[in-house]
């Protein structure tokens, strides 16, 4: 498979995704993968979720972003989330994720993620 099949594939799976031309930038280094893209570009090649550590760990980013989900919602997805992986990554729906521009959230994500650690742990001392 060439990168232009690749490529053609990943638009394929998710039409309402990336452009082509933001999935090359992404692949080529000019812009950080994203979690739908990066979602697509596994679906092109076959590689399930489980087997993709960077795809899991932007699902779990995705999961825990009040942006994304709603502040309840992303507390929810904080308590699911374990070691043990009880959410899973195949299961699932990339097409639900927006569809990010090159502004990296990554700091945002780590900080919002502790705060809310914090906000938990002071509610079970109580």
């Amino acid at each position: 498979m060439t990168v232009d099949d690749m490529l053609d594939a990943a638009r394929a799976s998710d039409p309402d995704g990336y452009s082509r031309e933001a999935l090359r930038a992404m692949y080529g280094g000019a812009r950080r993968f994203r979690y739908r893209a990066m979602a697509a570009l596994a679906a092109a090649v076959g590689v399930p979720a489980s087997e993709f550590p960077e795809l899991r760990l932007a699902y779990a980013r995705f999961l825990i972003d009040d942006r994304a989900q709603g502040l309840d919602r992303a507390l929810e997805n904080l308590a699911r989330l374990d070691p043990n992986g009880e959410l899973d990554p195949d299961q699932a729906d990339p097409t639900g994720a927006p569809i990010q521009g090159r502004r990296e959230v990554l700091d945002d994500a780590i900080r919002k993620a502790r705060s809310l650690e914090r906000r938990r742990g002071r509610g079970r001392r109580a």
